[in-house]
């Protein structure tokens, strides 16, 4: 590892000091915003059927003090997105007053920065 290390520094030094880099977060008021995602985490072999699954993360991050509820999931379903957030809600002892998905189907039906048409289950999700 070190060699290859010595030869990115040698070779591509933009690459080298690339993890160096400083990222500015926006200042977020707690409670005032969580932010949701997927992420695809790997594949699993069921030891009972021999079936390869792909298994993604579904991630909640609440971003003014970067505390993070994770779950696998085997499916990126309105079901499996609708309980995902109920344990996240239950994991941080509340629901923050804005949440930030990215466009996925289950969350939202029409993109837009203004105005996006927010999937009718996810809506009813909201207390």
């Amino acid at each position: 590892m070190s060699t290859f290390r010595r030869w990115v520094h040698e070779n591509l030094p933009e690459e080298a000091v690339r993890p160096k880099v400083t990222v500015l977060r926006e200042n977020v008021e707690p409670g005032s915003e969580a932010q949701i995602d997927y992420g695809f985490l790997g594949q699993w072999i069921n030891p009972a059927t021999g079936k390869r699954h792909r298994i993604w993360a579904f991630v909640m991050v609440l971003p003014a003090s970067r505390h993070m509820f994770v779950r696998p999931v085997a499916h990126m379903d309105q079901h499996a997105w609708t309980l995902a957030h109920a344990e996240a809600f239950r994991f941080f002892g509340g629901v923050p007053r804005r949440l930030v998905s990215d466009n996925l189907k289950t969350g939202v039906d029409k993109p837009d920065l203004y105005d996006p048409q927010i999937n009718k289950a996810y809506a009813e999700l909201a207390p």
